[in-house]
């Protein structure tokens, strides 16, 4: 993988996610300070302006919708069974 990967649905820094784009329209961007490269790809990526922007994540994270939806910003509907 290289340094940085980024499509319209997601975005990565060493293997880490950075920004994440939702169904629904909305965009989860990842604010942690790893390393000054990081810093540089979070810059481009415009994380800071996400509807949701998460600080503290883990690093060689691959899932920014599971960490928001673990730490109630984020509600997952599951459809119910007929």
């Amino acid at each position: 993988m290289s340094n940085h990967l980024s499509t319209q649905a997601f975005a990565f820094s060493y293997g880490t996610m950075i920004r994440q784009s939702l169904s629904d329209g909305r965009t989860i961007g990842n604010i942690t300070s790893y390393s000054k490269t990081t810093t540089k790809h979070q810059n481009r990526e415009d994380v800071r302006h996400c509807s949701i922007v998460l600080d503290d994540v883990p690093i060689g994270c691959q899932d920014l919708s599971a960490v928001a939806h673990e730490r109630r910003l984020l509600t997952i509907k599951r459809a119910l069974a007929p």
